[in-house]
């Protein structure tokens, strides 16, 4: 939660934080995409799940800038952690963290999307899968060094686990926030139709390599 913090407050002391209400209605939106996601998961092992949270994340990032995005995430913090408040303040600091990380690989690329002053297409998109990757392998080792301190747990089995067998899903969410990202630039809310299509297929990977790691 110190890192959060520390990252949270950095970026609003060198960039600000301006309250637009078509900023905090995207937020919105996010929120209740992010918090779907986060709802319905798909449960891999007795100790984590998988789902397409990451895509509403990136996009969110993508479009609204770190911290709107961190806003957005709250709602599903709050759902995860539901009464457990030790639980809730981990997810709003793993959030928060992962979330300005990627969000600082996307500012080398371009404004948010809805300030207006958004880069070329082509370099939206390449910096969109960028962020997406950075998201993710920041994501997956914050929960391998939580599962080494919570379980006493190895690196390579966490990998084995929760990394390894979803490695095509992961890709398909990349591609899906990458090209969401464009959409959104593009042709405006037809993203949400390429984000749900996405969603959808990694979904179905998540289950068909679940059901192959318990056929071995």
């Amino acid at each position: 939660m110190a890192v959060a913090v520390t990252l949270g407050s950095s970026w609003i002391y060198w960039y600000g934080f301006a309250y637009q209400i078509h900023f905090a209605a995207g937020a919105l939106v996010f929120a209740v995409l992010i918090l779907t996601a986060d709802l319905l998961p798909l449960r891999v092992s007795n100790k984590s799940t998988v789902g397409v949270w990451d895509i509403g994340v990136v996009l969110a990032v993508a479009a609204l800038g770190p911290v709107w995005a961190a806003l957005a995430t709250v709602p599903s913090a709050l759902a995860v952690g539901r009464r457990d408040w030790l639980r809730t303040i981990y997810e709003i600091g793993h959030n928060v963290t992962i979330i300005f990380i990627a969000g600082t690989v996307f500012s080398f690329t371009s404004a948010p999307l809805l300030s207006g002053s958004a880069a070329p297409a082509t370099q939206i998109l390449y910096g969109t899968l960028a962020t997406s990757v950075v998201l993710l392998a920041s994501n997956k080792m914050i929960t391998a060094t939580l599962f080494g301190f919570k379980y006493d747990q190895e690196f390579s089995e966490t990998w084995k686990e929760i990394g390894q067998p979803y490695l095509l899903s992961d890709a398909v969410n990349v591609m899906t926030a990458g090209l969401g990202a464009l959409a959104l630039v593009v042709y405006g809310p037809l993203a949400a139709v390429v984000v749900v299509t996405g969603s959808i297929g990694s979904q179905a990977l998540v289950y068909r390599s679940r059901e192959q790691m318990k056929q071995i």
